[in-house]
């Protein structure tokens, strides 16, 4: 683990955000929380961002159930809003 990572605690978006609201938050968590786990991540995974700024993050998301996997079973989808969900919290911090 990076000394100088940040926790990014992905069920977080559950919490909503000044334009997203809780239950769309919700739903983007559980798509990070998919995405992670088909490619076989394991919790707290680094993330290390580059671009107007630099910064390392640990990811945390949910358990994911075989009714998320189910739900989220076009790749192409739940990545773009994995990718949401990410970024949102990113900007955030």
């Amino acid at each position: 683990m990076n000394l100088n990572s940040k926790e990014l605690v992905i069920t977080k978006l559950e919490q909503g955000l000044p334009a997203i609201t809780p239950a769309f938050g919700a739903t983007l968590a559980e798509a990070c929380a998919v995405c992670l786990n088909n490619q076989g991540y394991i919790q707290g995974i680094e993330l290390t961002v580059q671009g107007e700024f630099t910064a390392v993050f640990n990811l945390y998301w949910q358990e994911v159930t075989d009714q998320m996997l189910r739900c989220w079973n076009d790749s192409e989808y739940t990545t773009e809003q994995a990718a949401y969900g990410i970024a949102f919290l990113i900007v955030k911090k």
